[in-house]
């Protein structure tokens, strides 16, 4: 159930600092088809997350910049940052 998510403290205009950073443990390589754009990506970046596309579909819901939260993956000793500025695309 990633319900609560939508709950999780996303900052305001006045103070987009105030926002949650999420750590979650998953699989890199393997699940949901991403295509990454944004800034810091010089064109696009195709990855694979093994987390549900529900969270995907939250995460678009909630983020709305300056708006929303910012996300670490976490998989062993490998860790992907997705901050709020990076768009999402299911593919």
């Amino acid at each position: 159930d990633l319900e609560p998510l939508r709950n999780v403290r996303r900052g305001s205009t006045l103070y987009p600092d105030r926002a949650a950073t999420l750590v979650i443990g998953a699989k890199l390589e393997t699940g949901t088809k991403l295509r990454l754009t944004g800034p810091g990506i010089q064109t696009a970046l195709e990855l694979q997350i093994d987390l549900p596309l529900e969270f995907w579909q939250v995460r678009e819901e909630v983020i709305a910049y300056p708006i929303g939260w910012d996300v670490l993956i976490v998989d062993g000793s490998r860790v992907l940052g997705l901050p709020r500025t990076t768009r999402i695309e299911v593919i």
